[in-house]
């Protein structure tokens, strides 16, 4: 595989919510790791003459000495900066919509594609050749080429220079998606794409399927065709062939992002792939490694939640990725993953992590190691801009913190230099041809102008001043929610006969599992063959329990648990009568969602499943089923026999979240479906205080194994709600 060059010096910048109204774009840093180039959108005080516009300038902050430049005015909107390869050449977006500008940073002359792309693109800089030559650009655009009224349909990505623009291939009807393409020395590329396998299922309103790759393409003979010199574009080449190194399935808006990284430009260079939206609640992000055809399969290294952005350390043994802070999700963790290691070194908290509900701001990356081997970490947020350095194994770590307002005094200060807004000498004013009399009033002018630069050149050290703060700051609690409770969706009959019982009930409302209610697995079973249960299948966010099969075969398995992992969680009390409702939505795979009750002694052993669901079962996907099984009893023995029972629904189980629930009393049992009694039987011998499931199970002989295209696939809880009549005692 080529790989992509990476050079020794790294400086590692996140950018999120900027302070006093500043908002940063993607930015980039030097390849000497001195120069981080970024866009921030200004208020309109400091756009002359715009009174409700705002303006986005491409700025550049001098790592070394903490001073920033503008690169371009604040009147156009210009963001989305990315260098070249060899760091001579920065293209942005603007600066109109539409637009990909190419600056030449020796000359400080920008050239606007203006036209080309219609719709928003988000460029990557290409090299062929020499290196010296910028011959192409990668783009995304959202619109089709040369359309100016184009509906923003599809996403594409282009080869685009200064002579025009030419899209890459259909690629059997893969678009253009959100992440990091490569873009690797010799013209080749590394892209991340998606395509809809059930078009017409989804015209009817069921949820989309994606199926997500990563195409490996060769482009030089396009780039060839864009040389500046060239007297006029020359006929691009045959269609290109695209290798696809790896392929995920996914259900429901939006479609996975990708972000790729190489870690060099040998031939075994590595390139890891992390995939967002994989698992529940979209919020997981897995990261694998990826290899040609010939030299093997895709590889799962680990997983987490809300990550993204990897890049490979020098030696390409490690990872470093920033993921969303466990107990703040407004705060970001920069991490460095080794396989040796138990778990990953956090390196660095920041603030400013953009969540996934936040309206503004964007969270941007770029990495650069120094020669030393230690990474710098710079954080813009409403603290203002925070620099970071550590050592790899997190050690010598320290910090500084240019604060808010001096930030945007720098931005001010930045974009007056640009502009010059400092009038000139009167020296240097021309005074031919004016009345005499007018000449005093120039000397005020001058004299104010005079007074205006010095000031201007004696904020600059203001402006640059920074001071030591703790490298691992504290991360305060997130803010509390508000203190409304949900109203029950159907709760009890005769609601003023019941009080709550506060051990089986839970709004998943916490940033992890309650442990002191539950168990993340069954501590005295692993689950049925050939699923295999495992606790890293069990999340909760987004205010909802998950629990997720995967196809995954775990080193180490008992016989017999192969092929597949799901997941399961117990409640550590148990509970005799009550009424118990949840609400929860089915998963869309032959692997089975169940909410059950049961327990087992030697002597006793009875279960009530309230519901089992197999959602992706054609012969099931609209069944309830409602079971109560005996096993053992006192009275009986061992003698197992069930009461089965079921309810066919009018829609598919696992297209949205319903509402079930068990009245369970000493006389009978009650199944209801959103609110409606849907079964009832006699209770003969379920008077045994039962603890309370929830799990998937492969179940061969009943839904049948799932088909591998339709996994990872998860149920979701997004309340257990439990209640005792009053005065009745609680099972212990």
């Amino acid at each position: 595989m080529h790989g992509l060059s990476l050079c020794a010096r790294v400086i590692v910048l996140l950018v999120a919510v900027g302070a006093a109204g500043c908002l940063p774009t993607r930015g980039d840093v030097s390849p000497d790791g001195r120069t981080f180039y970024f866009s921030m959108m200004v208020p309109s005080m400091l756009v002359p003459g715009e009174k409700n516009k705002v303006g986005s300038p491409i700025l550049a902050l001098d790592a070394e000495t903490g001073r920033l430049a503008a690169l371009t005015d604040s009147v156009g909107v210009n963001f989305w900066c990315c260098l070249s390869p060899d760091g001579k050449y920065l293209t942005y977006m603007g600066p109109a919509i539409g637009a990909v500008s190419i600056m030449d940073l020796e000359k400080g002359e920008a050239v606007p594609l203006t036209g080309i792309l219609e719709g928003y693109g988000y460029p990557r800089m290409i090299q062929v050749g020499d290196g010296e030559k910028v011959f192409g650009l990668l783009a995304k655009t959202t619109r089709g080429l040369g359309s100016p009224g184009g509906e923003a349909k599809d996403n594409h990505w282009v080869v685009m220079s200064l002579n025009g623009a030419v899209p890459l291939p259909d690629l059997e009807g893969y678009e253009a998606s959100q992440g990091e393409a490569v873009t690797i020395p010799g013209g080749v590329l590394a892209v991340p794409v998606h395509r809809l396998t059930n078009v017409a299922e989804a015209d009817k309103g069921q949820p989309k399927k994606y199926e997500s790759a990563v195409i490996l393409l060769s482009v030089g003979e396009y780039l060839k065709t864009f040389k500046d010199d060239a007297a006029k574009p020359a006929a691009p080449p045959a269609p290109l062939k695209g290798i696809v190194l790896a392929k995920w399935t996914s259900e429901g808006d939006p479609a996975p992002v990708i972000d790729l990284a190489l870690s060099s430009d040998r031939e075994d260079g590595r390139l890891v792939a992390a995939v967002s939206g994989q698992g529940p609640g979209k919020d997981i992000t897995q990261f694998f490694e990826l290899f040609p055809p010939e030299k093997g399969a895709t590889r799962l290294l680990f997983e987490a939640a809300k990550a993204g952005r990897p890049q490979w350390t020098p030696d390409g043994q490690a990872l470093v990725y920033l993921r969303a802070n466990t107990a703040n999700p407004a705060w970001a963790d920069v991490v460095l993953w080794r396989p040796e290691q138990k778990e990953p070194l956090v390196l660095a908290h920041l603030p400013g992590m953009k969540a996934s509900d936040d309206p503004e701001g964007e969270t941007t990356t770029a990495w650069r190691w120094l020669p030393n081997g230690r990474l710098r970490i710079f954080n813009v947020s409403k603290d203002g801009l925070r620099q970071i350095e550590t050592a790899a194994d997190g050690t010598g770590a320290k910090a500084r913190l240019l604060r808010a307002d001096r930030l945007n005094l720098q931005v001010g200060l930045a974009l007056a230099d640009q502009a010059k807004h400092a009038p000139q000498p009167l020296e240097k004013l021309r005074l031919d041809g004016l009345m005499e009399k007018a000449k005093p009033s120039l000397e005020a002018v001058a004299a104010a102008a005079k007074a205006l630069d010095a000031a201007h050149k004696n904020l600059w050290p203001l402006a640059t001043e920074w001071e030591d703060v703790p490298a691992m700051p504290e991360v305060p609690p997130p803010p509390p929610k508000p203190a409304a409770e949900k109203p029950p969706a159907f709760g009890p009959p005769q609601p003023e006969t019941w009080e709550p019982v506060a051990a089986l009930t839970d709004e998943f409302d916490a940033a992890k599992l309650d442990e002191a209610k539950w168990w993340p697995t069954n501590p005295s079973w692993i689950g049925r063959k050939p699923g295999l249960f495992r606790e890293s299948n069990v999340t909760v966010s987004g205010g909802k329990l998950h629990i997720t099969m995967r196809k995954e075969t775990v080193a180490g398995a008992p016989p017999g648990y192969h092929t597949f992992t799901c997941g399961a969680v117990k409640s550590k009390a148990t509970v005799l009568y009550g009424f118990f409702e949840v609400k929860a939505k089915a998963m869309n795979s032959r692997g089975s969602s169940a909410f059950w009750f049961y327990n087992s002694t030697p002597t006793w052993w009875t279960e009530i499943d309230v519901f089992e669901i197999g959602g992706g079962a054609p012969e099931h996907k609209r069944k309830v089923h409602m079971n109560a099984h005996v096993f053992v009893t006192p009275e009986d023995g061992k003698k197992h026999w069930n009461k089965g029972g079921d309810w066919d629904a009018p829609f598919d189980l696992a297209a949205d979240y319903h509402v079930y629930a068990l009245d369970w009393s000493e006389k009978e049992l009650k199944y209801y479906v959103d609110g409606v009694v849907r079964r009832t039987m006699e209770n003969t011998h379920w008077r045994q205080p039962l603890h309370l499931n929830f799990d998937s199970e492969t179940m061969p002989e009943w839904f049948g194994l799932p088909d591998e295209g339709t996994l990872p696939s998860t149920f979701s809880v997004e309340y257990v709600r439990a209640w005792k009549k009053k005065g009745a005692l609680e099972g212990k």
